[in-house]
C-alpha cells in the first residue's frame, strides 16, 4: 500500500542534505565579510568614544556588543545555526504535529498514512461486502457495496493526496529559507535591513503552520472516518439494508471530505495571517479560480464606452448591457446613427435633431 512515511522519509533526507550543504555554503561565503564590518564597526566605535563624539554609559555599550556576538554567533556558526534554528523550528513542527494526534503517530507523514489507511481499509470491508453477493441474485446490493467502495477510496485519496501535496510543499520551502537563513540573521545587525530579517521569520512560521494545520486537518479526517465506521451495521453486509447503510455511510463521508478539502485549502491562508507571510496564501485554488473566473468573465464580457443611441453621451458599460440598450452595430437604427455621426462629425450628434426641433 502507498505509504507517505516512507517516501517522506527520502525527501525530507534530500531536503536535510540541502540545507547542511547550501547553509554552510553561505555561511563560508559571507563570513569573511561580517567579520570584518564587524571588527571595523567595533573600531569605529573605540575612536569615538576615544575621542569624545559618543557619550553614552559602558552598559549600552555592552548591549550591543552582546547583541553582534550573539548574531554572529548563531548566523556564522554552522553547528550552532543547524541546532539552534533549524532543529529548533523541525522540532516545533514535529511536536505540535504529534501532539495534535495525540502521540499516535511520531511525525506528520505518520498521520497521513493513518488517515489513508483507515479510509482505505473502509473501502475494503466494501468491496468484500460486494465480492460476498452475487450479481444475479442481489446485483443491487453489489453495485451498493461497490459504489460506496469507489466512493470512500476516491474521497479518501482526495484529501491525503491535497494535504500531502501542501505539507511537502512547505517542507522544501522551509528547506529553502533554512538553506538562505544565515544571511537574513545577519541583517539583524543593521537597524535599515532588520525588516527583511522579520519577513523571513514571518515565511518560516507561516510554513511550519501549514504543516501542523495539515495534520490538524489529517487528525480531524481521522475521527471522521472511525465515526463513520461506527455507525455502519456490518453484520447485514449482505442484506439491501446493509447496502443501503452503507451507500449512504458512504455519501455522507464523501460531503464531509469535500467540506473538509475547502477547510484545507483555506489552511495556507490561516497559516499566512497567523504567521505573517503571504507566500503560500497566494496558491488557494479557491482564490485562484475566482480570479479565473473573473479574467473569463472580462474576456466574455468586457467592459468599454460607447455612444448612447438615445442621448448622446459617453456611456461605460459591459458588452451585455450595450446590447440590451441597443448600443450595438447590430442595431441597425445604431449603426445608421453611427454612420451618419461618422459622416458629419462626432460633435454634431444631436446637431440633426436640433435643427428639426428650430
Amino acid at each position: 500500500m502507498l505509504s507517505f512515511e516512507s517516501a517522506g522519509t527520502s525527501i525530507d533526507g534530500a531536503l536535510d542534505a540541502f540545507v547542511s550543504t547550501t547553509s554552510s555554503n553561505m555561511i563560508t561565503g559571507i563570513g569573511g565579510l561580517v567579520l570584518a564590518g564587524v571588527t571595523l564597526y567595533f573600531t569605529v566605535y573605540g575612536y569615538m568614544v576615544m575621542f569624545g563624539h559618543i557619550q553614552e554609559p559602558f552598559f549600552e555599550f555592552l548591549k550591543k556588543a552582546g547583541k553582534i556576538l550573539l548574531v554572529v554567533s548563531l548566523a556564522l556558526g554552522v553547528g550552532s545555526y543547524q541546532s539552534n534554528i533549524v532543529d529548533s523550528f523541525r522540532g516545533l513542527e514535529s511536536g505540535l504535529s504529534t501532539i495534535v494526534q495525540n502521540g499516535s503517530a511520531s511525525n506528520v507523514y505518520q498521520i497521513l498514512d493513518n488517515t489513508l489507511r483507515e479510509g482505505l481499509l473502509l473501502a475494503q470491508k466494501a468491496f468484500e461486502n460486494a465480492n460476498n453477493s452475487s450479481v444475479m441474485t442481489a446485483f443491487g446490493t453489489v453495485a451498493g457495496w461497490f459504489l460506496t467502495g469507489l466512493i470512500i477510496s476516491l474521497a479518501t485519496l482526495m484529501i491525503t493526496a491535497v494535504a500531502a501535496g501542501y505539507i511537502i510543499l512547505a517542507k522544501v520551502a522551509l528547506s529553502m529559507l533554512f538553506g538562505i537563513g544565515p544571511i537574513f540573521i545577519m541583517c539583524l545587525l543593521f537597524p535599515p535591513v532588520v525588516r527583511f530579517f522579520d519577513a523571513w521569520a514571518g515565511q518560516v512560521i507561516t510554513y511550519t503552520l501549514v504543516i501542523v494545520l495539515m495534520a490538524t486537518a489529517m487528525a480531524f479526517a481521522l475521527k471522521i472516518f472511525n465515526g463513520t465506521v461506527s455507525q455502519i451495521d456490518f453484520n447485514a453486509a449482505t442484506s439491501e439494508a446493509g447496502s443501503l447503510n452503507m451507500v449512504s455511510a458512504g455519501f455522507e463521508l464523501l460531503a464531509i471530505v469535500l467540506a473538509l478539502m475547502i477547510v484545507v485549502f483555506q489552511i495556507p491562508t490561516i497559516a499566512a495571517a497567523l504567521g505573517g507571510g503571504f507566500g503560500l496564501s497566494m496558491l488557494n485554488p479557491l482564490r485562484a479560480t475566482t480570479t479565473a473566473a473573473r479574467g473569463l468573465r472580462n474576456l466574455v464580457n468586457p467592459i468599454s464606452v460607447r455612444r448612447d443611441m438615445k442621448t448622446g453621451h459617453m456611456e461605460s458599460a459591459s458588452r451585455m448591457q450595450h446590447m440590451r440598450s441597443g448600443n450595438t452595430v447590430s442595431n441597425p437604427a445604431y449603426s445608421r446613427r453611427l454612420y451618419e455621426n461618422l459622416r458629419t462629425g462626432w460633435g454634431g450628434w444631436n446637431k440633426r435633431d436640433h435643427e428639426k426641433e428650430g
